[in-house]
């Protein structure tokens, strides 16, 4: 369908339907931690049974250091580790959960606002491991 912009109020719907797709942003984000003994298995907020846990300084949780990152990236706002640095210990054991409202807040403080979120999380107890 062609359509032409022959006045100002044209251009004016033409520029609204522009912008909405200008302001979509798309981020990726991906986390990996090593399983150990003695910590607790956190996946979205959520304790998972499991003889081990991620290794790492905050709780470990992979599936929201995903999602931070994602957001982060498509907001141009750095990422995880700037934020919430490893070598601070103020961020000791956070709750990654914690860390996500913040990043949340400030998306929203500066007038984003995250509408999708898609994830894949892969666990796997390998074999070699079972031997």
């Amino acid at each position: 369908m062609e359509s032409e912009i022959t006045t100002y109020k044209d251009f004016e719907l033409a520029e609204a339907y522009l912008n909405q797709f200008a302001l979509i942003r798309t981020g990726f984000g991906r986390d990996t931690h090593r399983l150990v003994e003695k910590r607790k298995l956190l996946l979205g907020g959520i304790h998972i049974p499991f003889e081990k846990g991620p290794l790492g300084h905050s709780d470990g949780d992979a599936l929201l250091h995903a999602i931070i990152d994602g957001i982060l990236g498509a907001t141009g706002a750095g990422d995880i580790g700037d934020w919430f640095s490893d070598k601070d210990p103020k961020f000791k054991n956070i709750a990654s959960t914690k860390m996500l409202q913040a990043i949340l807040a400030d998306v929203q403080q500066k007038g984003f606002c995250v509408t999708h979120v898609d994830t894949v999380t892969i666990l796997e107890k390998t074999k070699i491991e079972s031997v």
